[in-house]
């Protein structure tokens, strides 16, 4: 291997003991003192502090207790970019991580995966010189796995919507190994609140890691706005891998996760080495997805199923929902907390009401965003009261109306239209700002034609050409849909 695709350490005797007896001992007192959290599932994603080992190691250790010993392949470190500008993300795409403990190769394959997959990420291993946020997960790497290689990512803090693209992304690669037996898993890397005294650190600290245990980064960015709009003297952010910490996020509701869990907490005012007036937070979190809910790789795994207690009741929540809002104008709220297994699951779902054997109203998301219990509730509502197609549905048509709903499975993207095979699934393209989705319902109306189905859903659906599906230009996405009716 050439020494230029070697990654030296950039902070090996700053942020860590550059002696590999002093490094391991340090590492393992961290280990030793850490707790193995039952996880109920599978973990899939973590988040990790990244400051010096006498501050955020403690911490850092409990996401490594979580792995100690597995069998696991790959690990997707996602950190932060401190001082080098990258507007989505920056991938070290070849060679390896040196650490005092010696090298860790990188897996390419994985990473030119990503590359295809997200327009977002590029190979740019300047990114990575003299950055802390990835090597310092290096050691803890090491010392909990054997025979792993990595996928090293920094970010800024770009727009959530680019997080999140980034997130999802990697989410899509993860499922797309472990069909292929590679088990990865993903690792983000962020410090928390800077550099307000302790007793704020703490403050802002657990309400931002509620919101990561809810997945939920809308209320995320919404509560660290509010807590800086506060002027708490030297209070900078709550975040400082914002980016990072919202792709993670991401990945881990399309993966499966229902919620995160906080494995411990701490900040710089714990160590022996801090001070309570200028702090800095650290925080180590776990996402596992549940035991019932699978990843689907739709090049390989076509069908999936609800169970027949779940349709029932969701169809019966289907209907009392539209039937509240209609009578009420509120919606009853789902206890997300209590949920489990399928409907706890992150759903894309789609909710179409027929009547009279036409179609009176259809809306829904192809985003697993929503826990699949209340996503049906938000979008029945939805497609009784805001489809533009059709006014708004009254009480009375209620009881003439039938519900249907769809659950799809996660999108994957596909290389060409052969890979499309008729009557088993959805389609969505996408070219420039426009993009068009069909549910795999709509062959039964085109009899199974690929060439009308894919012309139909580019001219009426994307506002494309017709023949903008045979484009190399377009991308193309398929999935499976779960379709049960009253």
């Amino acid at each position: 291997m050439k020494n230029n695709l070697i990654r030296e350490p950039a902070v090996a005797d700053q942020f860590y003991p550059a002696d590999p007896k002093e490094l391991e001992k340090m590492i393992s007192v961290f280990l030793a003192a850490a707790k193995k959290t039952d996880t109920k599932g599978e973990p899939v994603a973590f988040l990790a502090p990244h400051a010096g080992f006498v501050f955020s190691g403690p911490v850092a250790a409990y996401v490594y207790k979580q792995i100690e010993g597995q069998k696991i392949d790959t690990v997707i470190l996602l950190g932060l970019a401190h001082s080098y500008p990258v507007d989505g993300g920056a991938v070290y795409s070849s060679g390896a991580f040196r650490s005092p403990f010696g090298d860790v190769l990188i897996d390419e394959e994985t990473v030119q995966k990503l590359l295809k997959r997200s327009e977002s990420l590029e190979s740019n291993p300047e990114a990575h010189e003299g950055e802390h946020s990835i090597e310092t997960q290096i050691p803890f790497l090491q010392r909990v796995l054997n025979n792993f290689k990595i996928v090293p990512i920094v970010m800024g803090n770009p727009d959530p919507e680019i997080a999140k693209e980034i997130g999802e992304a990697i989410a899509d690669v993860i499922s797309d190994n472990e069909t292929k037996g590679i088990r990865t898993i993903l690792i983000g890397s962020t410090d928390m609140a800077h550099y307000p005294d302790a007793v704020h650190a703490n403050e802002s600290d657990k309400i931002i890691l509620k919101t990561i245990e809810a997945l939920d980064s809308e209320v995320l960015l919404q509560k660290s706005r509010e807590i800086l709009s506060k002027r708490i003297p030297e209070f900078h952010v709550t975040l400082c891998g914002e980016g990072a910490t919202i792709a993670v996020m991401a990945a881990a509701r399309k993966l499966g996760v229902a919620n995160g869990t906080v494995l411990s907490h701490a900040t710089s005012a714990d160590s022996p080495y801090g001070n309570q007036s200028k702090t800095v937070g650290y925080g180590a979190v776990m996402f596992a997805k549940n035991k019932e809910t699978k990843l689907y790789s739709l090049k390989t795994e076509k069908s999936f199923s609800i169970s027949s207690e779940n349709q029932k009741q969701l169809l019966k929540d289907a209907r009392s929902t539209i039937e509240q809002y209609l009578t009420s104008g509120e919606k009853p709220k789902a206890d997300i907390k209590s949920l489990k297994g399928e409907l706890a699951a992150p759903s894309a779902v789609f909710v179409t009401l027929m009547k009279n054997g036409e179609l009176r109203g259809c809306i829904g998301t192809i985003e697993a965003d929503k826990p699949l219990a209340q996503a049906v509730q938000d979008y029945a509502v939805a497609a009784a009261t805001q489809d533009p197609r059709f006014s708004k549905l009254s009480l009375n048509e209620l009881r003439e109306v039938k519900i249907e709903i769809s659950v799809l499975s996660p999108i994957m993207q596909i290389e060409n239209h052969e890979e499309i095979v008729p009557n088993r699934d959805g389609v969505i393209v996408e070219r420039g700002g426009s993009k068009g989705l069909f549910l795999p319902q709509v062959w039964e109306h085109v009899n199974g034609n690929k060439e009308e189905f894919m012309n139909l859903l580019c001219s009426e659906k994307a506002g494309l050409p017709k023949d903008a599906w045979k484009d190399s230009a377009t991308k193309l996405y398929t999935f499976s849909v779960f379709s049960f009716e009253e």
